[in-house]
């Protein structure tokens, strides 16, 4: 899947950058979050990782931007616009997000690009990850 990754567009880059130099051990607890729950199921979005990751004050740039720097770190990558899988949720790569919070809006579903990126990552950043069972092989659409 060939997509442009986020830390390419200038704005989205420079929160990145302030969040990593200023807050990084914030964002590497909400990074390590989402990496785990994504080696536990095949498809993740935001509304499967708990808000408590996150203190309050956190959960707008860190959050996101911790989702933005694992995709283009290629530990991640979105699902197209084209996948829906009703079964699932999924219509168009995105899903409702059943956090009360979120009010049902629709976020976009990642998958991890490859278990062993996940594994590297992880240990890298000093953290210890499970391994996620059996995966689908390929995104039938």
């Amino acid at each position: 899947m060939t997509t442009t990754a986020p830390l390419t567009k200038p704005e989205i880059a420079d929160a990145a950058l302030q969040v990593t130099s200023y807050k990084h051990a914030a964002l590497l607890q909400v990074q390590a979050a989402i990496v785990r729950v994504a080696m536990a199921r095949q498809y993740v979005a935001p509304g499967d990782v708990p808000e408590a990751v996150a203190a309050p004050e956190n959960r707008q740039g860190v959050t996101s931007n911790a989702w933005n720097v694992l995709r283009t770190a290629r530990v991640l990558e979105r699902l197209p616009m084209n996948c829906t899988i009703e079964e699932l949720g999924i219509i168009g790569g995105r899903r409702r997000n059943p956090q009360p919070g979120a009010k049902g809006r629709w976020t976009a579903v990642y998958q991890l690009t490859c278990a062993a990126i996940a594994r590297t990552w992880a240990a890298r950043n000093g953290l210890n990850l499970q391994e996620r069972g059996p995966v689908q092989a390929t995104l039938d659409l």
